[in-house]
């Protein structure tokens, strides 16, 4: 699992809000997670954040609409969950 407290503050300037957003969530990793880090060309662990959320998903509701998102941060627009 990536997590906020993983990725270098350096480039990535959203991190505080990311964290306690985080937190919110019971540290579950946020859509806007994978976007920052498309947006700071780290899609690899972009990607790692979308299986995070996929899995997460599969034992908690978490809306699909966000992963959606999340795979259009990373340039895909046709991503693998399912309602």
């Amino acid at each position: 699992m990536v997590n906020v407290q993983e990725l270098s503050g350096a480039d990535i300037t959203a991190r505080p809000a990311l964290d306690r957003a985080s937190k919110l969530y019971g540290g579950t990793p946020l859509y806007a997670l994978t976007i920052t880090c498309a947006r700071a060309n780290r899609t690899a662990e972009a990607r790692k954040v979308i299986e995070t959320l996929e899995a997460f998903r599969r034992d908690h509701y978490y809306p699909v609409e966000f992963i959606a998102a999340a795979y259009a941060g990373i340039g895909e627009m046709t991503g693998r969950s399912s309602g």
